[in-house]
């Protein structure tokens, strides 16, 4: 299974007027947060937020304090979890021991007017959706800049969307994401998840729009040290 390939489509089947694109920035992951009962004590923040989500699954799955359903309670004394529980379980717990990283994705659709399409904007929004699965706590969602808007009433005159349209290029141009001008939310990854996103897809992805650039080896230089 190639997890680009459906990304690779999208991209080839613009338009010669249309471009899109998209940035990732990652750098290391050391967000910490408040230990929970304790007044001054830290612990990783990915940890945390992880530890958390199991217990919040167990709870489900016991049918206690926390449960989806109410009707669930009898889980209490028979504690048996779904399949869908088990295997968040298992996810979770293989990506805690995994080194994570801070990441944060960007993508742009420019078209002129008179052939700008909505399914091209549509999809360069969620054009990782493929890749996602919201029942296991993967996805990447589309949330700042031109998305938060969508009615005439929310931007009268296009003032939010120009000033958005300013700092995105802007930020862009700086790869500016975990840093001063641009602090943004950003996602935390381990590196199974990046490995998805940076998969190189095999020869058998074919895009009538996109030509594969063969790798060519050259020998080292003469002058290094032996």
């Amino acid at each position: 299974m190639d997890p680009l390939a459906q990304v690779i489509e999208r991209l080839s089947s613009i338009k010669p007027e249309e471009q899109m694109w998209m940035q990732i920035i990652i750098t290391q992951c050391s967000d910490q947060r408040r230990k929970k009962g304790t007044l001054f004590g830290t612990e990783s923040r990915y940890i945390g937020l992880l530890k958390d989500e199991i217990e919040k699954i167990r709870k489900e799955a016991a049918g206690g304090e926390g449960a989806a359903m109410p009707s669930e309670a009898w889980r209490r004394g028979a504690r048996v979890p779904q399949f869908r529980q088990s295997e968040q379980v298992k996810a979770i717990d293989r990506n805690m021991g995994k080194l994570p990283f801070n990441v944060g994705a960007r993508g742009v659709y420019i078209a002129p007017p008179d052939t700008f399409s909505s399914a091209s904007y549509t999809g360069i929004r969620w054009i990782w959706r493929p890749i996602a699965n919201p029942q296991w706590g993967n996805q990447m969602r589309p949330r700042r800049w031109h998305n938060p808007f969508d009615y005439p009433w929310q931007d009268l005159w296009d003032m939010r969307w120009i000033t958005m349209a300013q700092r995105f290029f802007d930020c862009y141009r700086r790869r500016a994401h975990f840093y001063t001008p641009w602090v943004l939310p950003h996602n935390m990854m381990s590196v199974e998840a990046l490995a998805t996103l940076w998969h190189p897809p095999s020869s058998a992805i074919t895009s009538p729009g996109l030509e594969r650039i063969p790798a060519k080896k050259a020998e080292p230089p003469p002058n290094l040290p032996k």
